[in-house]
C-alpha cells in the first residue's frame, strides 16, 4: 500500500481496499478482467478497468469500477447485451422512467446495445471512507449493491421488452406497479 502525505493510503489503494471488502463480503461478486465503460457526460470511453466482477443473479450482470478525478465510478450492465436495434427505444422508455423514479445514487442509461447503471463516490467523499466503517459501507452499498438490487427488481420487464415483445408501455406498468406498491407479483407478469 502506497502512503501519501499524512500517512494516509492514495485513493487507488483505497479503491483496491474497497474491491477486496465486496469480494469477501458476497460470494456472488466473482472478480474477473474486462473491459469498462466510463461516461463523461454522454460521452462514453471504453477503457481497461480498475476492478471489474461477474456478479451471479438473473439477470446476468457485471460490475466495471474505475477511478476518475471525479471519484471512484461503478458501471453496472446486464451481461451479455440485451437490446436489439428494433427494442432499443423501448429500453430508452425504460431507463427514462428508471431515472425519473430512481431514489438511490446513479442513473440508468442506454448506450448502443447496452443498458447500463452508473454510481460515483465523489472524490471529495473519499477521505472519509478511509478510516470511517459506515461510510465504506454505504460505498459498497452504492457502487455495487444498488444497481444490481435494480436490475433484479426489474428483471422481468427487461426479458419482457427483449424476448416477449413488451411494449414500452408495459415495461413502463410494470415499472410504476413497482415503485407505486414496492413490490410485483411475478406470476401477474409471466
Amino acid at each position: 500500500m502506497e502512503a501519501i502525505n499524512g500517512g494516509q493510503c492514495s485513493n487507488e489503494d483505497l479503491l483496491r481496499q474497497i474491491v477486496r471488502d465486496q469480494a469477501s463480503a458476497d460470494g456472488r461478486y466473482r472478480p474477473a478482467h474486462g473491459p469498462g465503460i466510463v461516461m463523461h457526460g454522454n460521452v462514453v470511453e471504453l477503457r481497461a478497468d480498475a476492478a471489474h466482477f461477474i456478479v451471479s443473479s438473473v439477470p446476468s450482470i457485471q460490475i466495471s469500477i474505475n477511478m476518475e478525478s471525479s471519484g471512484i465510478v461503478a458501471t453496472t450492465f446486464l451481461s451479455p447485451r440485451r437490446i436489439a436495434p428494433s427494442t432499443r427505444p423501448r429500453f430508452v422508455a425504460l431507463v427514462n422512467e428508471m431515472n425519473a423514479r430512481n431514489r438511490v445514487p446513479g442513473r440508468f442509461a442506454v448506450l448502443d446495445r447496452d443498458m447500463f447503471y452508473e454510481a460515483v463516490i465523489p472524490a471529495a467523499f473519499l477521505p472519509s471512507l478511509r478510516n470511517n466503517q459506515a461510510a465504506r459501507d454505504e460505498a459498497l452499498k452504492i457502487l455495487f449493491r444498488n444497481g444490481v438490487g435494480i436490475f433484479e427488481s426489474i428483471a422481468i420487464a427487461i426479458e419482457g421488452l427483449a424476448q416477449k415483445d413488451w411494449s414500452a408501455h408495459d415495461a413502463l406498468r410494470f415499472v410504476d406497479e413497482l415503485y407505486t406498491r414496492g413490490f410485483v407479483y411475478n406470476d401477474d407478469w409471466l
